[in-house]
């Protein structure tokens, strides 16, 4: 069984790692394609929040895969992803990940998930006052 879960909430992508095994990691970058195909012809905002338990360690597979799915985001598409983690190593580990692909703004990191969907209703309320043509 992957260490991989997600579900759908209030428009949010609920993302859930328990490991980042080979099958985790393939699961998950299925999933993220295809939101990310569909949110981009829907020109929709696509919003995740991603929880990393404390043991779910990046392997170098995950990373490779975290690599492809970043580097497939088309410049069209507005996403924003809120990643959840206790573990200032997997932090780490994940941000030297994510500096390897250029636009990668959308990705920020925090440490409970009361703060990762504030920061996500900020940027969707953020999107769709752009989307009317509103200053915040």
């Amino acid at each position: 069984m992957s260490g991989f879960s997600y579900e759908e909430r209030d428009g949010i992508l609920m993302c859930h790692f328990s490991d980042f095994r080979r099958d985790s990691a393939e699961e998950w970058a299925e999933v993220m394609l295809k939101n990310m195909e569909h949110h981009n012809q829907a020109q929709t905002h696509f919003r995740v929040l991603a929880q990393v338990d404390k043991a779910a360690l990046p392997t170098p597979y995950a990373s490779a895969k975290a690599l492809a799915v970043a580097q497939a985001r088309k410049p069209t598409l507005a996403v924003s992803v809120a990643m959840v983690s206790y573990s200032n190593a997997i932090v780490n580990i994940l941000r030297f990940v994510i500096n390897k692909v250029p636009r990668t703004d959308y990705i920020y990191f925090f440490k409970d998930d009361a703060s990762a969907l504030t920061w996500l209703a900020d940027r969707h309320q953020n999107y769709l006052a752009a989307e009317r043509g509103i200053d915040k």
